[in-house]
């Protein structure tokens, strides 16, 4: 019984103690995100990209880019 007893204190214990609370950001830190993200797409894909989109249906991810080119604006589906 206290073998019991310990081993569901250590499981409650471990359990509610590692859960971690996801941190919200700030208005200036989201920004700065986006722009690290933007820059570093732009540089791996060589185009000026000012969108990223990743869209999940039935378990499947595909991702978008929205970029510039000749003045017109151009969506492209991305493999990675």
């Amino acid at each position: 019984m206290k073998n019991l007893f310990i081993t569901l204190l250590l499981l409650i214990s471990t359990l509610s103690f590692s859960q971690e609370t996801k941190k919200t950001l700030k208005s200036g830190e989201v920004d700065k995100r986006v722009n690290i993200k933007l820059d570093s797409l732009s540089q791996k894909y060589k185009k000026d990209i000012v969108g990223y989109i990743v869209v999940t249906r039935n378990g499947k991810k595909s991702k978008h880019i929205t970029y510039y080119k000749n003045d017109k604006l151009y969506k492209e589906e991305v493999l990675d």
